[in-house]
């Protein structure tokens, strides 16, 4: 019985990590990183498997391949929650912290992380103390410990519920709809990939500048030599070498840094808004050339129209049988790839209707996936098919949905592996 198990989450650890390399290069990070980053998408992510299997445990009475006993179940449920649980409170904050710290020194990162996480921490246990008090003064008479127990893990659940509802109710109208508009007016998706590509590099200007700036201004500190602090020294030195190699020999010196100025705070700060500053030119320079390759892609495919074939100008675009046959590669994006795309958007389409239909009508019987799991009770395989698919869509639209729309401009991450690890974790 644990065979199945074992085979569900050796293919959600693969999935957690090719998902989080489309997000971020992998091997840029530390494995201890790697390993917290992977071990926060799969928790998530293993409920596509542990909820049918938990399913099919409580249904079926006889055997079945994917029956656990309820002991078992329990132990798994309770390891994923604790675990969520210690991620989302502890370890991820302080991953942020620790990613987002301008110290130079492990020990000092490791104080400022710590103090903002019991910062946080306290923040949290503040308000919830604000909430106890309000009930204890208007409804002290319904107040019991069951009661207040079964509160504080329902508020505890608000904000990420809330959060996730948003995500997934963006995703499955987005998802579907930019499939069906981009599955063949290629002319449409150029002009817009065209329109988006003046702002992206505006963008990428004023970032470029504002990382000149800086750079500029932590080179002068170098310029101080031996007036610098003993005990800054090595700081200065680290902060110089994360200088990136193509602003070394230019020079805005519209602000420089004295000698007095060379301190904890300011040295700090300057470390806080380089690493920030790097990100963000990284961001935008890898944003602007997809957009740039997208639409060279997009031009190819326009062009083709009018030759009857198609010979993309950069590889990366076909494989080797359409590089090598370019009438083939004509056919299948002109006509094939398109009947594709609308069936898949309509496909996308109907489970995006059965899963808001099947939750505004949960629990009657007139609920979709209700009356499938009624049809197939005896069939242990197809609602096993039935679940996985329909949690799949649902993780994949709310992943999706977190790497298209910015929340409270913290939330995002990106999908051509430019994410800062501060929004990552």
């Amino acid at each position: 019985m644990w065979v199945p198990i074992t085979i569900f989450t050796i293919i959600t650890v693969l999935i957690s990590a090719i998902s989080v390399n489309k997000f971020i290069k992998l091997r840029q990070l530390q494995p201890t990183i790697i390993f917290i980053l992977l071990v926060s998408l799969f928790l998530p992510l293993s409920l596509i498997f542990l909820l049918p299997i938990d399913l099919i445990s409580s249904v079926f009475k006889s055997d079945s391949v994917f029956k656990l006993n309820n002991d078992a179940i329990l132990m798994i449920w309770r390891i994923n929650y604790w675990i969520t649980f210690g991620l989302t409170w502890v370890i991820l904050p302080f991953l942020q912290y620790w990613f987002d710290s301008g110290y130079f020194n492990s020990r000092d990162k490791l104080r400022d992380s710590v103090f903002k996480l019991i910062k946080f921490q306290l923040l949290m246990i503040l308000a919830g103390l604000a909430g106890l008090i309000y009930l204890i003064v208007h409804y002290k008479s319904k107040l019991t410990f069951a009661f207040v127990k079964s509160l504080v893990i329902t508020c505890s659940h608000i904000y990420s519920l809330t959060l996730a509802l948003f995500l997934l109710s963006h995703g499955l109208i987005t998802i579907p709809m930019h499939i069906w508009n981009n599955c063949s007016n290629y002319e449409l998706a150029l002009s817009k990939t065209y329109v988006n590509l003046p702002p992206l590099n505006e963008k990428l200007g004023e970032t470029r500048f504002e990382l000149k700036e800086l750079c500029s201004k932590i080179k002068s500190i170098e310029n101080l030599q031996d007036m610098i602090p003993l005990e800054f020294r090595d700081w200065v030195i680290d902060l110089v070498a994360q200088i990136p190699q193509e602003f070394l020999d230019e020079y805005l010196l519209m602000e420089t840094v004295a000698v007095e100025d060379i301190n904890v705070k300011n040295l700090t700060s300057l470390t806080k808004k380089l690493h920030r500053a790097k990100w963000k030119y990284n961001h935008g320079k890898i944003s602007l050339q997809s957009q740039i390759n997208k639409a060279v892609k997009l031009e190819d495919m326009v062009n083709s129209k009018l030759l009857s074939e198609l010979s993309f100008r950069l590889t990366e675009h076909s494989s080797f049988i359409f590089r090598r046959n370019p009438k083939l590669a004509y056919f299948y994006h002109i006509y094939v790839s398109p009947v594709i795309g609308v069936i898949v958007s309509i496909a996308l389409i109907t489970l995006s209707v059965i899963v808001v239909a099947s939750e505004e009508l949960h629990g009657s019987k007139i609920s979709f996936l209700s009356m499938l799991s009624t049809k197939f009770l005896k069939d242990d395989v197809k609602i096993l098919i039935i679940s996985v698919v329909m949690l799949t869509y649902i993780c994949f639209a709310s992943l999706v949905s977190l790497s298209k729309v910015k929340i409270f401009n913290i939330y995002h991450i990106e999908s051509n592996q430019s994410s800062d690890p501060v929004r990552l974790d």
